[in-house]
Order: structure tokens, then C-alpha cells, then sequence
């Protein structure tokens, strides 16, 4: 977000009221992301389907329960190490895990901990990780 602020010359200030007037009125089939530091403009959620059939995209097999559940709590608790996901779930994830890491879906950081990626959220169908629903809310 650094460079392209300095490339478009506006302050943080602006570039987030920017960010923020994108969210509220999207490119007609587009959508922003964000990933940390990092934006994305990205296919809606809505058109997303149309597209891939434009694009002949072969279909990808669903996760299994065991993978959703990893990616839920390294999505909730990240960044996080392999063994606080097993300690979670109760589970062994090795399994999971691979499959995450293998679609990109996951990812380790600069300490080896697990966190999501820019995949994660285009899966998800989320502009940014504060898009997670609220636990609290729905335990309550």
C-alpha cells in the first residue's frame, strides 16, 4: 500500500477514505481485498462463477471437514504454530494442514508460524480478515 500511495501521491489518510469509498461502491463485478499491507482487486464474489466458466477453470475438490477446521482456527488464531492447531482441534492435522498448504490456502510466516494467504480470502469470499464472523456473536 506504501508504493502505490507514493506512486498515486496521497496521503494515508486519503488512501484510506479511498479504500473505504471502494468497499462501499464497488466496480460493477469487481471487489477490493485487503491482505495485511497488501490490496487486491479481485473478481466479485457474485460473478465469480461466470467467470471461471468464461475461463474454462476446472472445478477444485472441496476440503474436508478436518481441513476446514484447520483453516478456521489458523484463521481465528493466526499466526499460529502446527501444534496450537492440534491442540485446538484435539486432532492431528499433518494431513489438513498439507492439503492447505498444497492450495495455498495457508502458509508459513518469516517464524514459521501458520497464517492465511491472499488465496485464503478469495476461498473465502472476504475484502479483508476483519470480514471473519465475530465468535463471540455466534456462540452467543
Amino acid at each position: 500500500m506504501r508504493e502505490l500511495r507514493a506512486a498515486i501521491g496521497l496521503s494515508r489518510e486519503r488512501f484510506e477514505d479511498a479504500y473505504e469509498f471502494l468497499l462501499a461502491n464497488p466496480p460493477i463485478g469487481l471487489a477490493v481485498q485487503r491482505h495485511g499491507d497488501e490490496l487486491r482487486l479481485v473478481t466479485a464474489a457474485e460473478v465469480s462463477t461466470s467467470v471461471e466458466r468464461h475461463l474454462n477453470v476446472p472445478k477444485t475438490v472441496a476440503l474436508s471437514k478436518a481441513a476446514l477446521e484447520v483453516l478456521a482456527v489458523v484463521a481465528y488464531r493466526q499466526p499460529i504454530a502446527r501444534s496450537g492447531v492440534e491442540l485446538v482441534r484435539g486432532a492431528a492435522s499433518d494431513s489438513a494442514l498439507e492439503t492447505l498448504l498444497d492450495r495455498g490456502l495457508v502458509a508459513h510466516n518469516t517464524h514459521h508460524l501458520l497464517v492465511t494467504t491472499r488465496r485464503f480470502l478469495e476461498f473465502a469470499s472476504l475484502r479483508d480478515l476483519a470480514d471473519l464472523a465475530d465468535l463471540g456473536a455466534a456462540t452467543g
